[in-house]
C-alpha cells in the first residue's frame, strides 16, 4: 500500500507543470498542520473534560469521606466511581487514584489517560497522554439530621399525601440503591440542606428544596460501634398505668413493656429505661414526660406506639451510656419492627432516633417535635403520610444534650483547592 508520504513525494518528483510541483511541496506541510490542530483542539477538548471529572470526583468523595469514615479501598473505588461516570466514554481506559491527607483533611483525586492517539498516531509519533488531578477540602460546618440504613428497600424514605420533614440547616440521606428509594409524592415535601439517595428518587420540583442528589455511596450506620446500654434482669413487668392523675416512674428494666392508657400522666425520674419484649405505649389522652431519659428497645414486640391524642415531652440524656440516644433499637432483633407516631402533641423529642433495623412510621395532624433543639433520625426505613410536619432542628448548641458522634456537625461544605 502506498503511504500518505510517497503519494505525496511521488506528486513533488513530477517535473511535468511548475504549478504542480510548488503546490506539492506545500501540501504535507498544510495536512501536518492541519492533523496537529485538529489533534490539539481534541486533545485539548478530552484534558478539560478529565479535569472537570477530577474536580467533581475529588468534591463528591471528600464529602463522603467526612460522612462515611471510609477506608483507603473505599475512597479510591468512590472517586472511581464518580470520574468515570463524569468521563463518559473515556472512563474504560482512564487511571483513576484517589489519595486523602488526614493532616489537612483534603482529598485529592488524579486521572491519566494514556496513549490518546490521532493523526500523530497516523503518522507514526506515538500517543499522548493527559494527566491531570484535583484537590478538595471540606470547610465549614454539616449537620445529618436524617438517615435511612436500608439498602435494599424499594422505598426506604416515603412521604405521601401533605407529609413534610423541614430540616433547612441539616441534610437527609438514604442508603437503597433502588430507583424508588427515595418518594415523596402528592403534596408532601422535604425540606433541607442538601438531600442524597445512593439511588434514584421519586418526585418533583414541588416536592423537594433543593432537588436531590442521586448515586451517593451509601453511609454506614454512623452509631454501629456504640454499644448498647447494660440491661439487667427484669425490675418492672407488665406495668400498665391507666388512673387518671400523675404518676411518677423510676429507671429500670421493664419485662413485657410499659403502658400509659386512658388520662394518666407519667413523669420519668432521669435514666434509662430498658423497655424489654413488650411495646412503649401511650394511648388515650394519656401523657409521657421525662427530661435527661433513654429508651433502650430491647427483644421481640419492643417498639414505640404514641397515639393521636396522647402529649409526648421527652429529652434524651446528657451523658452516661446513652448520652445524646433518646430510643436505641436493639441490633439483634430478629424481626422488623414498625414504630408508630401519631400524636397530635409531640411537640419535643430531644436527642437522637436510632432505630437500625426498624420502619418508623408517623401520620398526625400536627407539627412535631418544632420545640426541640434538634432531632435526629437513623432508622432502616422511614414512613411518613397524612398531613405531619416533622422538624428536625439542629440547634445543638441552645441544649446540653449531645449529639453522637458521626451524625453532626462534620465537616462540611467541599471545596476545591487546587
Amino acid at each position: 500500500m502506498i503511504t500518505l508520504f510517497k503519494l505525496l513525494r511521488r506528486i513533488a518528483n513530477d517535473r511535468q507543470g511548475s504549478i504542480i510541483v510548488p503546490a506539492a511541496l506545500m501540501l504535507p506541510v498544510l495536512i501536518v498542520g492541519l492533523g496537529a490542530a485538529i489533534d490539539i483542539s481534541r486533545l485539548q477538548s478530552l484534558r478539560t473534560t478529565a479535569q472537570s471529572a477530577a474536580d467533581s470526583a475529588a468534591l463528591a468523595t471528600v464529602r463522603e469521606s467526612a460522612l462515611a469514615g471510609m477506608t483507603t479501598q473505599k475512597l479510591t473505588d468512590t472517586a472511581r466511581s464518580f470520574a468515570r461516570s463524569a468521563l463518559g466514554e473515556a472512563g474504560a481506559v482512564a487511571e483513576i487514584g484517589a489519595t486523602a491527607s488526614s493532616a489537612d483533611g483534603t482529598v485529592t483525586v488524579s486521572i491519566n489517560l494514556p496513549g490518546q492517539t490521532g493523526f500523530w498516531g497516523m503518522v507514526g509519533m506515538g500517543g499522548l497522554n493527559i494527566a491531570v488531578s484535583a484537590t478538595a477540602r471540606l470547610v465549614g460546618k454539616m449537620k445529618i439530621c436524617l438517615l435511612a440504613l436500608e439498602t435494599g428497600s424499594w422505598k426506604t424514605l416515603e412521604a405521601s399525601k401533605g407529609a413534610k420533614i423541614t430540616g433547612a440547616e441539616c441534610s437527609f440521606f438514604v442508603n437503597s440503591a433502588a430507583k424508588t428509594a427515595l418518594s415523596v409524592k402528592d403534596t408532601a415535601k422535604f425540606t433541607a440542606q442538601a438531600i442524597c439517595s445512593s439511588g434514584g428518587f421519586v418526585g418533583t420540583s414541588a416536592n423537594f428544596a433543593p432537588m436531590p442528589k442521586i448515586d451517593c455511596p451509601a453511609i454506614p450506620d454512623p452509631l454501629v460501634n456504640r454499644p448498647p446500654p447494660a440491661a439487667g434482669g427484669c425490675d418492672y413487668r407488665d406495668k400498665e398505668f391507666k388512673q387518671a392523675g400523675i404518676v411518677t416512674l423510676r429507671p429500670g428494666v421493664y419485662c413485657g413493656g410499659l403502658k400509659i392508657k386512658n388520662s394518666a400522666i407519667a413523669r420519668l425520674d432521669p435514666g434509662i429505661y430498658v423497655i424489654r419484649d413488650g411495646k412503649l405505649l401511650v394511648d388515650d389522652t394519656a401523657t409521657l414526660q421525662g427530661k435527661d431519659v433513654g429508651f433502650y428497645l430491647q427483644g421481640s414486640d419492643a417498639k414505640i406506639r404514641f397515639d393521636r391524642g396522647t402529649t409526648i415531652d421527652l429529652s434524651a440524656p446528657t451523658g452516661g451510656q446513652m448520652a445524646g440516644l433518646l430510643f436505641y433499637e436493639d441490633r439483634n432483633v430478629s424481626d422488623i419492627e414498625k414504630h408508630r407516631i401519631y400524636s397530635n402533641n409531640a411537640h419535643t423529642l430531644l436527642g437522637t432516633i436510632y432505630l437500625p433495623k426498624g420502619h418508623l412510621f408517623i401520620e398526625s395532624n400536627k407539627p412535631i417535635a418544632q420545640k426541640a433543639a434538634f432531632t435526629i433520625i437513623v432508622a432502616g426505613q422511614i414512613e411518613m403520610t397524612g398531613g405531619p410536619e416533622l422538624f428536625l432542628n439542629a440547634n445543638y448548641g441552645s441544649t446540653t444534650v449531645p449529639v453522637p458522634a458521626g451524625l453532626g456537625p462534620v465537616s462540611g461544605n467541599p471545596q476545591l483547592i487546587r
